[in-house]
C-alpha cells in the first residue's frame, strides 16, 4: 500500500470510530431524557457554575442564542432554573436542579462504561502511545492554519 492510501486509510478509521462514538454515546444518553445538544450544556454548566450564558457560549464554542434556546428546553423540563443575581440584575445564574443533577451522574456513568469498554484489552502503555499519535497529529494540523 502507498504511502497515501495508508495515510487516506488511517484517516478513514479514525472518522468512522468517532461516528461509532458519537453514535454510541447518544444512544446511550437517550436514557437520560436529555437531547445531545441540551445535554452537553447541562454537562458544562454542571462543571462550569456560576458561568453566564455568554461564558457558556464561547466554552462550547456555540452561539448565545443557542445557549438561551437549550437553556429555555433545559428549564421547561426542570433539569436547571434560572435565577437572577442579587448583585447584578442582568445576570441570570443558571442553577443545576436536583433532577439535572441526577442526568449528570448517570451520564458521568455512561462516559466512564463507554471509555472502559471501549478500551477493553489496551495496555497502559499502548494507550499512552495512542495519546502520543493524536497529540502529534493534532500539532501538525494545527501547523497548517
Amino acid at each position: 500500500m502507498t504511502m497515501e492510501k495508508l495515510r487516506k486509510e488511517a484517516f478513514h478509521k479514525m472518522l468512522c470510530l468517532m461516528k461509532l462514538h458519537r453514535k454510541t454515546l447518544e444512544h446511550s444518553l437517550e436514557s437520560t431524557g436529555v437531547f445531545q445538544g441540551q445535554h452537553r450544556l447541562l454537562m458544562n454548566i454542571s462543571d462550569n457554575p456560576n458561568r453566564s450564558q455568554k461564558e457558556l457560549a464561547d466554552r462550547m464554542e456555540i452561539s448565545t442564542a443557542t445557549v438561551a434556546i437549550s437553556l429555555k428546553k433545559l428549564e421547561k423540563g426542570g433539569y436547571v432554573t434560572r435565577d437572577t443575581d442579587i448583585n447584578d440584575t442582568r445576570f441570570n445564574q443558571v442553577v443545576v436542579t436536583e433532577k439535572g443533577r441526577n442526568v449528570v451522574e448517570k451520564s458521568k456513568q455512561i462516559f466512564r462504561d463507554l471509555d472502559e469498554k471501549m478500551f477493553e484489552g489496551f495496555s497502559r502503555e499502548e494507550i499512552e502511545r495512542l495519546m502520543e499519535y493524536i497529540s502529534r497529529l493534532t500539532e501538525n494540523v494545527k501547523k497548517i492554519n
